[in-house]
């Protein structure tokens, strides 16, 4: 299943599948929270990137593939586990390795689906008990966090992650620390 950026596989490479029904009373009551919880992590990604990276571009929209939709060349579908492109305008022609309408494409940065489970887990042991949280799941979203803040910095520089286009100024904020000269 496909959530909005994260796939149910994404989230099972973190944790079992068994211990995610420890978050909700049922599999639909879980994908809920799964869904809030990834909604929050995209929030908080694009807060602290989005004035040096292009967001749109890094969590572009994938949707779940229906056979009686049309789809349009450049469209992300998911489908049997796997993220496939639209080459050629469609409707009906399902998904597969040897479809000339379709090409598997994964057009997320890995990093970024990895830290964005990080903060999704998270959150969702929060959801449990916040005072309880595992200490692996707590340095994850911590590793995460500082991560993106770095990015912000530009003291990391990812190649797989878009800068915004010319004309979209990146201003920086801040100021070097306050140096207090004694003599």
């Amino acid at each position: 299943m496909i959530y909005k950026f994260l796939t149910t596989e994404d989230i099972n490479t973190a944790i079992r599948a068994d211990l995610l029904l420890q978050f909700a009373e049922s599999e639909t009551e879980l994908q809920k929270y799964i869904k809030i919880s990834e909604a929050v992590a995209i929030q908080k990604i694009k807060s602290k990137i989005a004035d040096r990276y292009d967001t749109d571009k890094i969590f572009v929209p994938i949707t779940q593939w229906i056979a009686s939709k049309q789809y349009n060349e450049g469209e992300f579908i998911y489908h049997n586990q796997i993220i496939y492109i639209v080459v050629e305008n469609n409707t009906g022609s399902e998904p597969n390795e040897t479809s000339t309408a379709w090409h598997m494409n994964d057009p997320r940065p890995l990093l970024v689906v990895s830290y964005c489970v990080d903060i999704t887990l998270f959150l969702l042991h929060g959801r449990i008990n916040p005072r309880k949280i595992p200490e692996l799941r707590k340095d994850a979203y911590e590793e995460a966090i500082d991560y993106f803040e770095m990015l912000k910095k530009g003291e990391e520089s990812p190649p797989d992650l878009p800068f915004l286009e010319e004309g979209e100024e990146y201003i920086p904020w801040g100021s070097s620390p306050q140096i207090d000269h004694i003599y």
